[in-house]
């Protein structure tokens, strides 16, 4: 694993004990890798789509946390994609 990989993993574990601190690292998560959707009778979903499986990890972290809820994770395999891509999603 790679110097980086090891920082994005070690970085995943750390939870901030307040949760103004949590909402704003969760907002930082969503700014980069979010989205919006709305599906099937008009209900919206919160998109989060990474290949770096830390990233989806602590978000789902962070919204376990501040909300009490528990998203939906996959991991996603395109035909000629070398590395999969992780996605979690909240409605």
């Amino acid at each position: 694993m790679s110097f980086s990989q090891d920082i994005k993993e070690e970085c995943s574990r750390q939870m901030p004990p307040a949760r103004h601190c949590q909402l704003a690292e969760l907002a930082a998560i969503i700014s980069g890798c979010g989205s919006i959707s709305i599906r099937r009778h008009r209900r919206l979903f919160l998109i989060l789509l990474s290949e770096n499986q830390y990233l989806i990890r602590k978000a789902e972290k962070l919204i376990r946390a501040a909300f009490q809820t528990v998203p939906e994770c996959s991991v996603l395999m395109s035909g000629g994609q070398k590395n999969p891509s992780y996605m979690l999603a909240v409605t």
